[in-house]
């Protein structure tokens, strides 16, 4: 039976258990220590992610999107399809966020202009060659603001976007069954920052997400009594 072992640094041994993020189950493993350890391990990916948050940068980059005239986000999958929930969440009350599909990063990376604000999620944060951080030079000629979200350490997107965001990087890049800390973190990250946008106008985006929400419920009771019918 294979079995895999998990050794902590001083940090982590302080901070978090012995289940190690890449495999935090093995073979043999019973359906509740699978489920317990997919527990622990998401949770710690969502704490690891909130201790390394700086409240300053937070609202310097809520700042940014409640002015910016286009939100676009730049990534590859898995992180694309997490930022879509991002995307939906801003559009409930009204905001506009557009999640760039990969072959179409160049194209709308030349149509953003200074008013706008571009969010780059990568985990590596190293390859200035491959999207989407070979957008970088151009997007800073065009003056476009940046956020990055990518792992600790000082890769190539912390170097050219101050704005950066640490998620938690105790995964490894190939060597994991699956990527489920990183998404956890980048997840709770994305909430972050659409919670703080919405408390920035309260009341205005409860209402409209309320209102929405009702005229779009009863557009559906009127359907399936239509249906009924």
């Amino acid at each position: 039976m294979f079995r895999f072992q998990y050794h902590l640094d001083s940090h982590e041994q302080i901070h978090y258990s012995h289940i190690d993020p890449n495999i935090p189950f093995n073979e043999g493993d019973d359906v509740q220590t699978i489920i317990q350890n997919m527990a622990t391990i998401q949770i710690e990916a969502i704490q690891d992610t909130a201790d390394q948050l700086d409240d300053n940068l937070i609202q310097q980059a809520v700042k940014q999107l409640v002015y910016a005239q286009r939100i676009v986000i730049f990534g590859m999958n898995p992180n694309n399809l997490i930022a879509e929930l991002f995307r939906r969440k801003m559009a409930s009350i009204g905001r506009i966020v557009e999640v760039i599909a990969i072959g179409e990063s160049g194209i709308i990376a030349s149509s953003l202009k200074s008013q706008d604000v571009a969010l780059l999620i990568s985990y590596s944060g190293n390859d200035g060659g491959r999207d989407p951080l070979q957008l970088i030079p151009l997007l800073q000629r065009k003056r476009v603001s940046l956020i990055g979200i990518t792992s600790a350490g000082d890769n190539y997107m912390r170097q050219m976007i101050p704005l950066t965001f640490t998620i938690s990087s105790r995964e490894r890049l190939y060597k994991k069954i699956s990527n489920f800390s990183t998404e956890e973190s980048i997840l709770f990250l994305l909430n972050v920052l659409f919670a703080t946008y919405f408390a920035q106008n309260y009341r205005k985006n409860f209402t409209y997400k309320l209102n929405n929400s009702i005229a779009l419920e009863e557009a559906r009771r009127i359907k399936q009594v239509y249906i009924k019918e």
